[in-house]
């Protein structure tokens, strides 16, 4: 027997069904709260198919460059703990001599993440009940955007977490986790002076070099390997956008190793466009999909933002205020987070992050973003800072960022003319250095470089209901949204270092964008 619609209950929209029948009331009622459970099962299950680090999440001690850690008990503001051991060393004793009162002793470290609620949601009219266009039900559909979100978000949380917790040390005149493709150290700026040129991309050489920099540091490796002679091989993962690692294809070194050393036929990876183990480096890609959404694209690892509207010529030394997506927006449009990706932006994972507001170091740093037309292959440079996102709800501009730069194949005005060429609606923004190259980021990784800790609620239903209702309890305007209780932190030893990972800056190569 069909389960039918409690008629008391909020609008609830399930397919009929047979296999639910102990889960209702006198047989022919619905819990309240089973649409509640389900709805939140597809959009947990979907969102962890979703994420491109599914397969590199693991519990302690499985050796995942994603540790994950559930406490139950963990509400917003609290801390999961986690605890690390130190190894022995010591000479121990020999012959006769007595062991007692000359043993060493177990030393534990522990460092807190500080978890908080997170919440978003999507909401709609009765009139969206009314249009079956897409072949789903509200639910299904509410469930599927909802499932995207919450993967792109956690995925995006975990890049921004390492990228900002290595590039906040550099600013401050540290940066042991962070290195350019020439091999120099990074300080900060995202303008690396060693990265001049568009050729400036990582090989196979730069792979051996960040994996012995990873041993050396005490990066502990997800696994171990071993050659004919029984000597160990620490595995470790590369881990990039596809305009970061595309430039591997075209080292001769590793090109070579493909035609000869692989499959023949259409296996080899050069057909199947994959990307085999080099120097036990484990190569793992994320393709960048523009879509249509309103709000940022690429990743923390590879910024993107589009402008939907012209920037008027301006005299260079004038400040400007860079809308993506448009020249004309409403109030409530401003929250889009277009430039979220971008450094610099304050990013929000925990409440005090909108408490506290940046140091002065942070906010005098500079960064670089390039505007380039895809149609002409004009670009302008701009120079911005922190301070520059004046709110860190209103994503969608960069208030104030200077313009320092520009060029391109039919640029023809000089820059001592006062005035800059125009970049047409549509033109993809980067980030870059300060001559417009574009600079992407890339993470080798061993095992337990983050810590993800989850409290008690994840992807928890939560519904917002409003203006007048008819006689089946259907509300004009429904919310519905997930809520989760989550915190993220790179994981440091008992020393308070961050071995486990680097942050790596090398130039892209992103279709269309051709500087000289």
């Amino acid at each position: 027997m069909a389960i039918q619609q409690n008629a008391s209950a909020p609008y609830v929209d399930l397919p009929n069904a047979t296999d639910f029948h102990d889960l209702s009331q006198a047989g022919n009622g619905l819990p309240d709260d089973v649409k509640s459970k389900l709805w939140s099962a597809l959009v947990t299950r979907d969102a962890q198919e979703k994420n491109i680090f599914r397969d590199f999440k693991g519990d302690e001690g499985g050796n995942k460059p994603i540790t994950t850690k559930r406490d139950l008990s963990a509400g917003g503001s609290d801390y999961v703990t986690f605890t690390t051991t130190t190894p022995i060393r010591g000479q121990g004793v020999i012959g006769e001599q007595q062991l007692k009162g000359n043993t060493d002793r177990l030393r534990f470290g522990s460092f807190g993440v500080q978890v908080d609620l997170i919440r978003h949601a999507v909401s709609y009219t009765q009139i969206l009940k009314l249009l079956r266009f897409t072949g789903q039900t509200v639910d299904q559909l509410s469930a599927e955007v909802m499932a995207d979100w919450a993967a792109r978000k956690e995925q995006d949380d975990c890049m921004v977490t390492l990228r900002n917790s290595a590039l906040e040390v550099a600013e401050n005149g540290g940066g042991p986790n962070v290195v350019s493709v020439l091999g120099k150290q990074f300080l900060g700026d995202a303008d690396p002076s060693d990265i001049n040129n568009e050729g400036d991309t990582i090989s196979t050489d730069f792979l051996e070099v960040t994996k012995q920099r990873l041993i050396g540091q005490g990066a502990k490796p997800m696994s171990l390997d071993t050659d004919l002679s029984g000597a160990d091989i620490p595995q470790y993962l590369f881990f990039g956008g596809d305009s970061v690692v595309r430039p591997l294809k075209a080292d001769t070194t590793y090109e070579d190793a493909l035609i000869y050393a692989q499959n023949r036929g259409n296996d080899n990876p050069n057909f199947k466009g994959t990307y085999p183990v080099w120097d036990n480096n484990m190569i793992h890609i994320h393709n960048l999909v523009i879509d249509t959404a309103q709000g940022r694209q690429g990743s923390p690892l590879s910024p993107r933002a589009y402008l939907g509207g012209d920037i008027p010529s301006i005299h260079i030394d004038a400040l400007w205020n860079i809308r993506g997506g448009g020249a004309a927006y409403g109030a409530s449009d401003e929250e889009l987070d277009y430039f979220a990706n971008f450094t610099g932006f304050p990013w929000l994972l925990i409440t005090t992050d909108i408490m506290t507001p940046p140091t002065p170091v942070q906010n005098a740093q500079k960064h670089y973003m390039t505007a380039y037309d895809l149609n002409t292959g004009n670009f302008q440079v701009f120079e911005y800072t922190r301070a520059c996102f004046n709110n860190y709800l209103k994503g969608n501009t960069v208030e104030e960022a200077k313009l320092v730069g520009h060029g391109g194949r039919n640029d023809t005005t000089a820059l001592t003319s006062g005035n800059a060429s125009e970049i047409k609606a549509g033109a993809i923004i980067y980030q870059s250095n300060k001559n417009g190259i574009p600079l992407e980021f890339g993470l080798h990784m061993g095992a337990n470089a983050l810590y993800y800790a989850m409290g008690s609620l994840e992807n928890e239903p939560i519904y917002h209901y409003d203006d007048f209702a008819n006689a089946s309890n259907q509300a004009h305007l429904t919310a519905t949204g997930v809520q989760s209780v989550r915190g993220l932190a790179t994981y440091k030893d008992t020393i308070g270092r961050t071995p486990n990972y680097l942050l790596t800056v090398q130039t892209a190569v992103i279709p269309g964008v051709h500087l000289s």
